[in-house]
């Protein structure tokens, strides 16, 4: 599997709060940076994961653009769901 593959794979786990799966997707020490935020190590991910699918119905991930990178992947897509 490539690491295209397993980002999708990791982003559906994300979606459907499956945190077993994205332990299983992930090496323990990965550090994760979005949108120009400090980096998360794996476990504050998570967290920001779990709360997120905690407010926003419907959540969702559209338009994935990955690419493969000699350290890692990276994604890019738009994030749909509907606030209360």
């Amino acid at each position: 599997m490539d690491n295209t593959e397993i980002c999708a794979k990791l982003f559906e786990a994300f979606t459907t709060g499956d945190e077993g799966a994205v332990r299983a997707l992930c090496a323990p020490d990965m550090v994760a940076r979005q949108n120009g935020h400090p980096p998360m190590n794996l476990d504050a991910l998570l967290r920001f994961s779990q709360a997120v699918l905690g407010v926003v119905r419907d959540f969702r991930y559209e338009d994935a653009v990955r690419s493969s990178t000699a350290t890692g992947v990276v994604e890019e897509h738009s994030v749909r769901g509907q606030l209360p």
